[in-house]
């Protein structure tokens, strides 16, 4: 079998089978070379470029990206979080874990569990892509201290689990364009540390998706994926079977390791299957029960700590239970709630450190699914703060009230006071242009949400900048839309180089 994403590369070999080339690179770019960037930093990038003139644009960028951010970068490899964090991996299951036989480091994304809408509709696109990149700075760390101790050429493995995934939830063009764009940054500027992506647990339209996200993708990157067949043994993926240790593969891979029930990956035990739809400004998240269905949400907690709830159902009977599985303790025993004003309250006391399951049960016989909202609290406080569970029924609402509907001069006045504030008093730049749309749209599309109140509504921004050189400019745009509830609204900025324009689309979605 071909040995994928491994590299048993000699690093002495390789330094002076390069070594002319090395020089010479070195030569190029002496003038923003510091220490740290030795002879094997500088290998990675000959070998991923070819030549040295065709490496030093690389080098000299990631220099630079790299002197930006460096104090935040010592702090990450020092176990510090990127910024965002948080707000991310609310959204986003991923994570560093263990090793391959080889060495290889490695990245685990229960792609399943994430939700791509959420994420890109609570955090800005460039916020998302600078976390994704300084997240890597462990990996990187670890890589190049192998690569120097192991004298070989070590890269980092990706593995993917699909399982779980849904189109509904998992595809997101915003998302995609994205991933396309971190997988360019990443082979710029961390060329040969990035081995190969194992995507397992793949579902069976798994080639449609994947025909949608290729565009995106570099042709290096597409090289570098290997796709295992279904199912959830490790023997189902050759390569997983033979370089993977199965006492340090995560349990929900099949493997021995369950990190002391902790969770392996973003502290998500790894007995949740259940994917967090999406999280509102309250912090409840979001699932839904389809008929004859059983969802349940899987919450670690520490010994001593206090786990409090309360159940309200103002709908439909659906039957919910509370246990702590590590011991088998029913905390809530199995009940059938249905349309109860009053909330059911309970505490209890972790004896031990483990998991708390809360299971919903619909057993509706047609199709009439139900969308529960969840907070867990485990904190230990008080009952004021009681972990609230609300399940809501369909609402069956058409169309919006006349003071939900988009208000197209209120909206109009928000862009304008956006573009004046990201735009006055500059001069135009080609470069600067993108990243100005991008901040212009995030602002307006943040406003709109935060000042208005167009509930159900999509909102959709377009920002256009361009150089003023008294041209005419035209921009149209066709929409499929609903004439009573749909909207949009438009304001222009102007100075002496620059001029804009940003459209914002309401769309009401019942």
């Amino acid at each position: 079998m071909r040995n994928l994403g491994t590299n048993s590369d000699d690093l002495d070999a390789l330094l002076v089978e390069h070594d002319d080339a090395i020089n010479e690179l070195r030569r190029l770019v002496k003038d923003v070379l510091e220490p740290q960037y030795d002879d094997v930093w500088l290998l990675r990038f000959l070998i991923s470029n070819g030549t040295p003139s065709a490496s030093e644009e690389p080098v000299r960028y990631t220099i630079k990206w790299r002197a930006g951010r460096k104090v935040l970068l010592e702090k990450i490899r020092n176990g510090a979080s990127a910024p965002f964090h948080d707000e991310i991996t609310k959204y986003q299951v991923i994570g560093d874990h263990k090793h391959t036989s080889l060495g290889e480091p490695l990245f685990f994304v229960r792609v399943g569990l994430c939700n791509a809408i959420s994420l890109m509709n609570n955090v800005s696109y460039n916020d998302i892509l600078e976390y994704m990149l300084l997240s890597r700075e462990k990996m990187v760390a670890d890589l190049e201290v192998k690569t120097r101790s192991q004298r070989k050429l070590i890269k980092g493995i990706s593995v993917l689990d699909f399982a779980g995934y849904s189109l509904r939830w998992g595809t997101e063009p915003r998302f995609s364009k994205l991933l396309g764009e971190c997988s360019e940054l990443m082979e710029k500027m961390y060329p040969q540390l990035i081995g190969q992506s194992i995507l397992v647990n793949t579902p069976s339209y798994f080639s449609w998706f994947f025909r949608v996200l290729k565009p995106f993708l570099s042709e290096s990157t597409l090289s570098k994926i290997v796709v295992c067949p279904g199912g959830t043994s490790i023997a189902d993926c050759p390569y997983m079977s033979k370089y993977l240790v199965l006492s340090d593969l995560p349990s929900f891979l099949g493997g021995d390791c369950t990190c002391n029930g902790k969770g392996c990956i973003g502290k998500i035990p790894n007995s949740q299957t259940t994917p967090i739809k999406e999280s509102g400004s309250n912090g409840l998240a979001v699932l839904t029960v389809a008929a004859r269905s059983v969802q349940t949400i899987d919450i670690p907690i520490k010994p001593g700590k206090r786990f409090v709830y309360s159940v309200g159902v103002p709908g439909k009977a659906v039957n919910v239970s509370i246990v702590f599985r590590t011991v088998d303790i029913p905390i809530l025993p199995k009940q059938s709630i249905a349309k109860s004003n009053d909330l059911l309250d309970g505490a209890w006391l972790a004896p031990k450190e483990g998991v708390v399951s809360i299971t919903f049960e619909n057993s509706a016989l047609f199709d009439t699914s139900k969308t529960i909202m969840v907070d867990a609290d485990t904190s230990g406080s008080s009952s004021k703060n009681a972990q609230i569970i609300k399940i809501y029924m369909p609402t069956y609402i058409m169309a919006p009230t006349e003071d939900e509907k988009f208000r197209r001069r209120k909206v109009c006045g928000i862009v304008s006071e956006c573009l004046k504030n990201e735009l006055q008093g500059k001069e135009y730049d080609e470069e600067d242009a993108k990243q100005w749309c991008n901040s212009i749209a995030d602002a307006i599309k943040n406003r709109v949400k935060a000042d208005c109140n167009f509930p159900r509504y999509k909102i959709i921004v377009q920002a256009f900048v361009g150089q003023q050189k008294l041209q005419d400019v035209r921009i149209a745009s066709r929409c499929l839309w609903d004439n009573d509830n749909d909207n949009h609204a438009s304001a222009e900025f102007h100075n002496e180089t620059i001029w804009a324009t940003c459209i914002v689309f309401g769309l009401y979605s019942d």
